[in-house]
């Protein structure tokens, strides 16, 4: 039953209006049987407790022919539309009354919704108290304070709504006409529209509060499940459709909220768990579905435009995140080889590709994931295979193991895409090196570890005055522990031990911010900043600090490391001539600190031993 209806107002059903005096009232029911709805509607007009609120619900400020043909319309079950334009006729309260019973007898559209609140807006109490108050002088009731009048019509209005939104079959479509309706309101409205519209979303909001109480749950359930499997894919659809349901039930809210300039503690809570599962995915390096997360974050949460960009401007920064993981692993799976060549003999037995087992199959299948990326570089992992394969034939005299990798790069080559001009020199350094093998013999135990090489901005070239930066992450709070691991080595090859070996100071003081150091992405080409521009040089010259306290095989692992790190985000660069120059005076001015860090780096690697000094 609706929860407002003007046809059960017991002055209608007496025929009579509140001006009838106790006799009237009376007689309308002396003929009608005990117990009868007459009877109890005669009871309720006589009850002082109940009088005020029957009058306020029965169109008071209207003319008796309108009166008339507001009920006629009424009891036929006119279309809404006509309805509507019957209401244009009537007084305000009046025009609430319909309307209300017109929300209440039907799932209201966005209009009937709109006209609700443009009549609450429209009551002027002090005319009400006026109207009422003659109306009782002629029916010889003491008339109701201003006081009461107002407590009254604001207890009616409130009801108005509750019976509006009850409605509706469904939260959805509620959700819907009532976004419809926030939309139109407060594309043109003044403050008591605005009062009027609160009072309608708070109903909403209450009607709909058992329902959002289990969509958070679900988002929280979803979001751990993600934690505890990230690769569960039922996970992954039940937080999008969470995501979803909820962000369609509290969309009139946030509507509201958002004109209001008003936070509201749900939606933050929200939101931040799905933020913080996306951090928690990428700290744990499960960056596609930090990826899906994301972007069906993003697709939920339209309806919060500043929201929704935090998440569309994660996606492009998790991907490069993830390419950068990929070769990272790359470059030390490489390095690892380096420092122990005996490690990829394995591949005299099985060969170089999917057959590859232990460090050659990680080698392998690194290989794979970065040549799978769609950039701009795509020759590199094959070149640096290559320079892989000489490095072994050249300096751990292993040409066997040198021409398997190349044997088995080039077999694979002939059967995928790649440019003749790799494919050629794969080809060449393979014959170079069988050419400069020695005669077959066991080979020899390993030689000391030696120390990479630093290629300082080798091929470094001045950046134009238009260049575009590298995006900047600064809105998504949730991800800023991932990206205070430092270099991005430690991704794949994390640990205490790996990041304490590869952090540097300068990336995570607290040093001004004009004198801060940015570390790149690894990739070649990159355009930096003044900021960039300091860390690779400011590492470049802490390197060379260290070079020479470099001892033992232990220290020579450590530092090639931080080598290799340097090289794969520093070698292949642009810049302004202007911010090379300021640099190099700060490096000049800088010498002592930079020996500083050069020193606390170095005391982080295992085993290492002060030199003494004489």
């Amino acid at each position: 039953m609706a929860l407002f209806n003007l046809l059960t107002n017991p002055f209608y059903l007496l025929a009579v209006d509140p001006a009838a005096t106790n006799q009237q009232v009376d007689d309308a029911v002396r003929n009608c049987a005990l117990g009868s709805e007459q009877a109890r509607a005669q009871i309720a007009i006589l009850d002082p407790s109940q009088r005020l609120s029957l009058e306020l619900s029965y169109p008071i400020d209207s003319q008796p022919k309108q009166i008339e043909a507001l009920y006629k319309a009424l009891s036929r079950h006119a279309p809404a539309d006509e309805v509507l334009q019957l209401s244009t006729e009537l007084g305000p309260l009046s025009r609430a009354n319909l309307i209300a019973h017109l929300a209440a007898d039907r799932p209201a559209s966005a209009a009937v919704l709109s006209a609700l609140v443009d009549a609450h807006a429209s009551i002027e109490i002090p005319a009400v108290f006026a109207i009422l108050r003659s109306l009782r002088a002629a029916a010889g009731w003491i008339a109701p304070s201003l006081v009461n009048v107002n407590d009254g019509v604001q207890a009616l209005l409130a009801l108005h709504t509750q019976a509006a939104i009850a409605s509706y079959a469904s939260p959805e479509n509620a959700a819907e006409k009532m976004s419809a309706c926030i939309n139109q309101i407060l594309a043109d409205t003044g403050q008591y529209h605005l009062e009027a519209l609160a009072r309608l979303v708070a109903a909403y909001r209450a009607r709909m509060k058992p329902r959002l109480e289990t969509d958070v749950p679900r988002i929280e359930k979803a979001c751990e499940a993600l934690r505890q499997a990230p690769d569960d894919v039922e996970s992954l659809d039940a937080l999008a459709a969470a995501m979803r349901d909820w962000a369609a039930i509290y969309r009139p809210l946030i509507l509201f909220h958002r004109d209001q300039d008003a936070g509201d503690e749900a939606i933050a809570e929200c939101t931040d768990r799905v933020r913080d599962v996306i951090g928690d995915l990428v700290e744990g390096h499960d960056y596609d579905t930090a990826l899906s997360v994301a972007g069906s974050a993003r697709d939920a949460f339209a309806v919060l435009p500043e929201t929704a960009a935090e998440f569309d401007k994660a996606i492009p920064i998790i991907e490069q995140w993830s390419r950068d993981a990929i070769w990272d692993r790359l470059h030390l799976c490489i390095d690892a080889i380096a420092g122990d060549p005996t490690s990829l003999d394995s591949v005299l037995e099985t060969g170089f590709g999917s057959e590859s087992i232990g460090v050659a199959q990680e080698l392998w299948e690194s290989f794979l994931e970065t040549t799978g990326l769609a950039t701009s570089d795509a020759d590199e992992p094959w070149l640096m295979i290559c320079d892989l394969a000489a490095h072994l034939a050249d300096h751990s005299h292993r040409s066997a193991v040198a021409t398997a990798v190349l044997s088995g790069l080039i077999a694979h080559a002939e059967q995928v895409s790649v440019s003749p001009t790799v494919l050629e020199g794969l080809e060449q350094g393979l014959q170079s090196i069988k050419r400069s093998a020695p005669p077959a013999q066991p080979p020899p135990p390993s030689p000391p570890q030696e120390i990479e090489q630093i290629r300082p901005s080798q091929f470094a070239r001045e950046l134009p005055s238009d260049r575009r930066s590298r995006p900047a992450y600064s809105n998504f709070a949730a991800m800023a522990m991932v990206g205070a691991l430092g270099t991005a080595a430690a991704l794949y090859y994390g640990g205490d031990r790996l990041r304490s070996l590869v952090q540097q100071p300068a990336a995570t003081s607290s040093r001004a911010m004009s004198d801060a150091e940015t570390i790149p992405a690894v990739g070649t080409g990159q355009h930096l900043d003044l900021s960039g521009v300091r860390y690779c040089h400011y590492q470049e010259e802490r390197l060379k600090i260290m070079k020479p306290d470099v001892k033992s095989p232990e220290d020579a692992r450590a530092f090639n490391l931080l080598v290799v790190d340097y090289n794969s985000r520093c070698s292949d660069i642009f810049f302004k001539d202007a911010d090379l120059a300021v640099v190099k005076a700060e490096i000049a001015a800088n010498q002592e600190r930079l020996a500083a860090d050069a020193k606390t780096i170095i005391s982080t690697w295992p085993g290492h031993t002060p030199v003494a000094k004489n």
